[in-house]
């Protein structure tokens, strides 16, 4: 869109320039007789505007572009600045009365003082659009586009009521009616470049809002102005006088407004009706979500029971003892995952719970199941208000399970405790740390490369996570966990 109003631009000076002073043409210089004419400056300048705001629009960002406007930005500037000191310091009406004489005899007024202030709007906002990229926020940009949007309006709309009230008012006696369209094109099709940063976006954007504003806008700006140009002429045919004029006016205006007004509430009304539907349709379908998840967590709970079941008939029926640890630790293995899905149909959330109750019932089931208190061995969980996503909980609760259950087969011969402990960083980061104050055999034993060990450096290499051990007053491995792990990641 910015495309096609630049390139009007364009055509219309080069029509005026080429048809009008060229060829001769006046009705290609002031449209009507009786209006005032464009200037072959104010024509030039449409040119250099108009080509350089589509050449930037086009190249977005290129050096050439903005080469390109900047010369032209100065050079409009240039002419618009020349007009207004002849219109101040000279007897002169501008630029071209001052250069041609035939400008005069042909009954051109001049340059309007609005004119070179609009080339002046537009060539601060050549310049913004030069310096900040044709697709960035600029407010000065808007305000300058928006600024000459009002102007060249005013004078199209003096032209549409009364041409000679128009020509009373100073800065508009030399405006021609297609210097004002030409200017109307130009600064909308700026305000359109930078959609991103003008109010523009309010009317073509995608919200309700925007949909809104389409809707009222018709209504509000060209309405009242086709009902002043009706009664208008009225007036002026007698069909009523100049006060009946006004009361018809205000009637009319006051019903068509109120009718707007109630028609954009109807719609509201039933926009929101409907959203109020989709949301408990949604509320529905989430309720029915929940309870299927809950569902297949029992069932997996349970199917988990069993498999631990069927792990103690088998261990009961091994003479080996080493076969049996194996068996024993399975079964631990399978109770852990059993408490994440547990701790999940009791959690008002289905995909994360509180870490602290779910490493504290880990823990104790591991101790009750080792005797810890019969050897005299405590073990404590300190673990901040902590979130644990599923995935994670799962992870962590393994780990936690092979870390704990080696500090109590190997580092207590007369007692003591495990320290289970979880915080998170400034940055986010977790911190899982199992300690022990035993003799240090736990470090030992995880050298060795048993099932546990594969265990725990799978699931750390699996949460991008690192881990340190040292066996120094006892065995301390501490993993910490990445960000993304902790607030809940699709690779866990």
């Amino acid at each position: 869109m910015p495309l096609w109003l630049f390139g009007s631009v364009v055509l219309l000076g080069l029509f005026v320039l080429i048809a009008g002073w060229g060829l001769g043409a006046d009705v290609a210089r002031r449209i009507v007789p009786r209006y005032a004419a464009m200037v072959p400056s104010t024509a030039f300048s449409f040119v250099l505007t108009g080509g350089a705001a589509f050449y930037a629009v086009k190249r977005d960002g290129s050096r050439a572009a903005r080469r390109a406007l900047l010369i032209v930005a100065i050079a409009v500037a240039a002419i618009a600045a020349t007009n207004i000191g002849a219109l101040l310091l000279t007897t002169a009406t501008g630029l071209d009365a001052l250069l041609h004489s035939d400008t005069r005899s042909s009954g051109v007024a001049g340059t309007a003082s609005a004119t070179a202030l609009c080339f002046l709007l537009a060539s601060g906002a050549l310049l913004r659009l030069r310096r900040a990229g044709a697709r960035t926020s600029d407010l000065p940009l808007t305000a300058f586009a928006t600024v000459g949007l009002v102007l060249s309006l005013t004078a199209a709309t003096g032209y549409a009521f009364d041409t000679d009230a128009l020509y009373e008012v100073s800065i508009f006696t030399a405006m021609a009616l297609h210097t004002a369209l030409g200017f109307a094109m130009l600064f909308s099709g700026l305000l359109l470049a930078k959609l991103q940063a003008s109010w523009v976006r309010l009317l073509i954007g995608p919200g309700t809002g925007s949909a809104g504003a389409r809707r009222l806008f018709p209504v509000i700006v060209a309405l009242p102005f086709v009902l002043c140009l009706a009664t208008l002429w009225l007036t002026r045919n007698g069909v009523f006088g100049p006060n009946f004029r006004l009361s018809v006016l205000a009637i009319v205006m006051t019903v068509v407004l109120a009718v707007a007004v109630l028609s954009n509430a109807a719609r509201e009304n039933l926009a929101e009706a409907r959203q109020d539907a989709l949301t408990r349709n949604l509320q529905v379908t989430i309720g029915e979500r929940d309870l299927l998840l809950r569902e297949v967590y029992h069932r997996v709970k349970n199917n988990l029971q069993q498999i631990n079941g069927l792990l103690a008939i088998e261990a009961a029926g091994v003479d080996s003892e080493d076969a049996r640890r194996a068996f024993d630790a399975t079964s631990r293995r399978v109770q852990a995952l059993g408490t994440v899905h547990r701790l999940l149909i009791a959690s008002p959330s289905l995909t994360e719970f509180r870490a602290e109750p779910f490493l504290d019932e880990l823990c104790q089931n591991l101790a009750s199941g080792q005797d810890a208190a019969g050897r005299g061995v405590t073990v404590e969980v300190e673990a901040a208000e902590v979130p644990l996503p599923i995935d994670l909980s799962i992870a962590l609760g393994l780990i936690v399970n092979e870390l704990v259950t080696n500090a109590l087969a190997h580092a207590f011969p007369d007692g003591g405790t495990v320290t289970v402990r979880l915080t998170r960083t400034r940055e986010g980061e977790g911190i899982l740390t199992v300690e022990d104050d035993g003799t240090g055999g736990a470090a030992n034993a995880k050298e060795a490369a048993g099932t546990g060990t594969l265990i725990v450096d799978g699931l750390v290499r699996q949460l991008e996570a690192s881990l340190t051990t040292s066996g120094e007053d006892g065995t301390r491995t501490r993993i910490v966990i990445p960000k993304g792990m902790m607030e809940g990641s699709p690779h866990v």
